[in-house]
């Protein structure tokens, strides 16, 4: 295959990002959520949507010290997505802050335990974790 030829085609071919972690959404047992879209779960995390289903919905995390936290930002926007940058920007325009942070996962399962107007995410492989709580996976709608 000629050199342009096959640049051309590496120009062509959609970018896979791949996060080395999957994650799954969860709120409240008693949140009225059950499902939400990609579209919504980005634009809830990036403060541009504060209900659905006229319901309340506010995001919540772990801290930014954790490694999940950017794991979750790359499995959710790309690894091109500059999480600090984007809020910086939006703390300059006096826009909403970003989402609370937690210390840990069992914080934050505890926190949306308690909040019923809050979501939040957990790593899969801590799925087992849910059942130590008052919480419901949400349902992703791609």
């Amino acid at each position: 295959m000629p050199f342009n030829l096959v640049l051309i085609f590496w120009f062509l071919t959609p970018m896979v990002e791949s996060s080395p972690t999957s994650f799954i959404i969860v709120a409240s047992e008693k949140s009225a959520l059950d499902s939400i879209t990609e579209f919504q779960l980005r634009n809830l995390y990036l403060g541009k949507l504060e209900s659905i289903k006229s319901n309340p919905c506010l995001p919540a995390g772990v801290a930014k010290r954790l490694p999940e936290n950017q794991q979750f930002i790359t499995w959710l926007f790309g690894s091109s997505f500059n999480w600090g940058n984007y809020w910086a920007e939006q703390s300059v325009r006096g826009m909403r802050h970003e989402p609370i942070p937690l210390g840990s996962f069992a914080l934050l399962l505890a926190f949306l335990e308690r909040n019923h107007d809050y979501v939040g995410y957990l790593p899969s492989s801590l799925k087992d974790e849910l059942k130590n709580f008052d919480v419901k996976s949400i349902k992703i709608n791609r």
